[in-house]
C-alpha cells in the first residue's frame, strides 16, 4: 500500500485502540467509553503516537505505582500538566481473567522455560525489532525483557515465576520476563480494568493478540506454546475482521508542538471525539452485513468523509495543514467487538 498519506516524521511501533472486549458484546449499542487506559508500559513511548491519541481522546490514563515518579518525556509532561495524561487511581483488587493466566503458565512451566525461560534470553528471536529498553524499571534492566511492577502481580506468582525460571527480578519492585509473556498478562489486565472501571484500552505496542482471542487461560498458554487451534463449532479463522478508513492529523505532526495539539482541544473539544465515536459504531454496525474488507472499506469512506473534511477545516482554522491518515479498524471474529485503531508511519499500513 501506498505511504504517501501517512504521519510525516518517524513513529516508532503501532498505535492500537483496543476495545473491551466484553463490554462491547453485553452493550452493543452502548456509548464508547471516553477515557482511554494506555497499556502496557508506565511511560509512553512515542511522542508522535501521544499526539495522535491527545486529539481523539479526552483523557488518557496509566496504571502508575504507588509512590512511583515518572520519568515523561517534555511532550508527554505538557500533556500531564494540562490533565490529558493522567494516573489512574488504584483500584482494589478484583477477581478476573487475568488472574487465570500466569498459574496456567506455572502448571506447564517446564515447557514454558524451554521457550521463554529467561536462561535462555540469548536465543531469543522475536517477530518484529524492538525498541530501547524501558525507562520505568531504571538503570541495569535488560533490554530483552519486558518489566513489570510488582504491584501489579500476586506476590506468590512473582516468586513462583522466578523459582521457575521464567522471571527474573530487578531491584526491589520489577519482575522481568519475555515480551510476550508480560504483553498478554498486561492485555488480560487492561480488559479486566477497562470492563470495571468504563475505559478503553489504548496502546502503541504491537501484541501477540492470535492468543488474546482466546478466553480460556489455559488455551492462551497453549497458543503461546504453538500448539494447534482446537476444532471449532464455529470457523473463527484466528484472524481479525480489518477495514480502511481516514483520519485527519496535521501535516508534519511529529513536529507539532504539544500546546498546539491542545489548543486544537481547547478550540473543538467534541468534533475530533465525535468523529472516533462515529466511526467506531458505523463499523460495528456495518460488520454484520459487509463480508468483505472491501465493501467494508468503501461503506466507511462514504460514511465519513464529511466529518474528514470538518476536521480539515478546524485545523486549517489554526493554521495547522491537514493530513489523512490512513487506518486499519480491526474487530474480534469471536467476541463481535470492535478493537481498534491500527497504523505505522513511515511504513505500509498492515
Amino acid at each position: 500500500m501506498s505511504t504517501h498519506n501517512e504521519i510525516n516524521g518517524p513513529v516508532h511501533g503501532t498505535a492500537l485502540q483496543v476495545g473491551s472486549l466484553h463490554q462491547h458484546v453485553e452493550h452493543p449499542r452502548g456509548r464508547t467509553p471516553a477515557i482511554a487506559f494506555y497499556y502496557p508500559y508506565i511511560h509512553v513511548r512515542d511522542d508522535t503516537w501521544l499526539k495522535y491519541a491527545a486529539m481523539y481522546w479526552p483523557k488518557i490514563t496509566r496504571l502508575v505505582p504507588r509512590g512511583y515518579e515518572t520519568a515523561d518525556s517534555p511532550t508527554a509532561r505538557e500533556f500531564v500538566r494540562a490533565g490529558v495524561l493522567a494516573r489512574l487511581p488504584r483500584v482494589s483488587a478484583l477477581g478476573g481473567h487475568y488472574n487465570d493466566f500466569f498459574p496456567a503458565v506455572l502448571s506447564r512451566a517446564a515447557e514454558f522455560r524451554a521457550r521463554y525461560g529467561v536462561a535462555r534470553r540469548g536465543a531469543w528471536v522475536f517477530r518484529a525489532a524492538r525498541r530501547s529498553r524501558s525507562i520505568s524499571a531504571g538503570p541495569g534492566t535488560d533490554p530483552k525483557l519486558t518489566y513489570l511492577h510488582y504491584d501489579k502481580l500476586d506476590p506468590e506468582v512473582i516468586d513462583q515465576l522466578i523459582a521457575k525460571g521464567l522471571g527474573k527480578s530487578h531491584g526491589n519492585s520489577w519482575l522481568g520476563m519475555h515480551p510476550d509473556l508480560a504483553a498478554v498478562y498486561m492485555c488480560l489486565l487492561a480488559d479486566h480494568l477497562a470492563r470495571h472501571e468504563s475505559l478503553h484500552p489504548l496502546t502503541d505496542e504491537a501484541l501477540p493478540h492470535d492468543a488474546l482471542l482466546e478466553q480460556d487461560a489455559n488455551r492462551i498458554a497453549e497458543v503461546l506454546l504453538g500448539v494447534p487451534p482446537r476444532p471449532r463449532h464455529q470457523d473463527a479463522t484466528q484472524s481479525f475482521v480489518t477495514a480502511a478508513v481516514h483520519t485527519v492529523v496535521p501535516d508534519g505532526l511529529a513536529g507539532v508542538p504539544a500546546e498546539k495539539i491542545l489548543e486544537l482541544r481547547e478550540s473543538f473539544p467534541k468534533d475530533f471525539r465525535r468523529f472516533r465515536e462515529h466511526v467506531g459504531d458505523r463499523f460495528t454496525e456495518l460488520r454484520a452485513d459487509s463480508t468483505t474488507r472491501l465493501h467494508l472499506d468503501v461503506a466507511l469512506d462514504d460514511l465519513v468523509r464529511a466529518e474528514l473534511a470538518d476536521l480539515e477545516d478546524r485545523l486549517r482554522s489554526v493554521k495547522l495543514v491537514p493530513r489523512r491518515v490512513r487506518v486499519w479498524l480491526k474487530a474480534d471474529p469471536v467476541r463481535e467487538s470492535p478493537v481498534g485503531w491500527l497504523f505505522r508511519a513511515g511504513q505500509a499500513l498492515r
